[in-house]
């Protein structure tokens, strides 16, 4: 076997067995969120949590969870995604939504024995700005161009 095959082997093996991914960048009223998951009890993520952007706004807690739906894995027995929490109920139980796989969005709660939950979380972020990207690219293409055009005068060997 060359290498070239082996190589082809081994993309091809790493793309069927990868995992799904834990973060993605999705689009919430016109904001970039880059959302994951972490796992653990309430009381020891309090202050990542109570400082989400859907913290006490049940609305958007249920449009978070619908528009990650199954995206981050379903963790909660296959079949419900990570709990967007968004208020405490008695602490340290927290409430919010969740998807679930044959329900859309679902309001759900961590109990209090529940030292393995799994939430969501989002970090803010800027969009690349594409116009500086465009003139890095045209600006390639015209060096590549313009060398294209001098070897065909005979500029360059």
């Amino acid at each position: 076997m060359n290498n070239k095959s082996l190589l082809a082997v081994a993309a091809c093996f790493s793309f069927c067995t990868a995992t799904a991914g834990v973060a993605a960048t999705y689009t919430i009223n016109g904001q970039h969120y880059d959302v994951s998951t972490i796992t653990g009890s309430f009381d020891d993520n309090s202050t990542l949590l109570m400082s989400q952007v859907w913290w006490d706004d049940r609305k958007l807690a249920e449009l978070f969870a619908l528009t990650v739906g199954d995206a981050l894995g379903l963790p909660v027995g296959n079949e419900i995604g990570p709990l967007f929490a968004d208020s405490i109920i008695v602490k340290p139980l927290a409430s919010g939504a969740a998807y679930r796989s044959n329900e859309g969005v679902i309001p759900w709660g961590e109990f209090k024995d529940a030292k393995l939950a799994t939430y969501a979380v989002a970090t803010a972020v800027q969009p690349v700005p594409l116009p500086a990207g465009g003139w890095l690219l045209l600006t390639g293409f015209g060096g590549v161009a313009a060398l294209k055009r001098r070897r065909k005068r005979g500029g360059l060997a």
